[in-house]
Parts: C-alpha cells; sequence; structure tokens
C-alpha cells in the first residue's frame, strides 16, 4: 500500500535504495539454493559403500547384453536340437542293426535245433537199426 501511494506522489530515494536492496537479495537468495539444488544432484547416493549405479551394473543387465544372451541361447537350442536329431538317428541305425543281428541270432539258434534233433533222430533210427539186427537173449525181454 505505502508503495502505491509513493508510486503516485513520485519514488522517494528511500524507496528506490529498498527495491534495489531487496534485488540483490532475492538474487543472491535464490543464487544459493540453485547452487544447493545443483550440488544435491552431484552428490552420489551408496548403497552398502557402492555408488548406486556401479551396484545396478553389477546386478541389472543392459538391454545389449539381454539380447546378446538371447541370440545365444537361440544358438545353443538350434545347435541341441540338431545334436538331439544325431542322437535319434544313430539309436534307430543301432536298433535296426541290433534288431537284425537278434533275429538272424534266432534263426541260427533255430535251425541249429533243428540240426541237432535231425541228427538225434538219425541216431535213435540207426541204433534201432542195430537193435533189430542183434538176436535177442531169450528171458531179457528186450
Amino acid at each position: 500500500m505505502i508503495l502505491l501511494a509513493e508510486v503516485v506522489n513520485g519514488i522517494a530515494p528511500e524507496t528506490v535504495g529498498i527495491l534495489i536492496g531487496s534485488t540483490i537479495a532475492a538474487l543472491i537468495g535464490g543464487g544459493f539454493i540453485g547452487k544447493k539444488v545443483s550440488d544435491s544432484t552431484k552428490v552420489s547416493t551408496t548403497i552398502d559403500g557402492q555408488p548406486l549405479m556401479v551396484r545396478m551394473q553389477d546386478e541389472f543387465v543392459t538391454r545389449r547384453e539381454f539380447e546378446g544372451l538371447e541370440a545365444r541361447m537361440a544358438s545353443d537350442i538350434r545347435e541341441m536340437k540338431g545334436l538331439f536329431r544325431e542322437a535319434i538317428n544313430k539309436i534307430d541305425e543301432r536298433d535296426k542293426a541290433l534288431t537284425a543281428a537278434i533275429k538272424e541270432t534266432a534263426e541260427n539258434a533255430y535251425n541249429g535245433r533243428g540240426k541237432l534233433w535231425d541228427k538225434v533222430n538219425d541216431h535213435g533210427a540207426r541204433l534201432k537199426s542195430v537193435e533189430d539186427r542183434v538176436p535177442k537173449k531169450p528171458g531179457t525181454g528186450s
């Protein structure tokens, strides 16, 4: 209100001094506040004695690192699928080879048993023919 009355009546020299002093005080106060704000952004936040940025770099991966990991995993998965296919093919080949070997062994065993029984039967027939030619003793029952 006093300033308004002085503006109407003319500005007194004391008022000019007060305005200049107030302006200088405001600028100095603003400078101190600005400095305090800028200094607070420079303060390093620490966790367990480590700066926050260092701690984040230790615990989190960057987008590039993550994408590199994804690419490496995709490559490894393709390689594992190929190895898996090769293993399955090898197992199939060995299965067929072993099945054929088992079948051949079984057939040979069957044929071998047949030959043995043929020989046994042949020997039985020959023995019977020899027994038939040999005279029998009376009273032995044979």
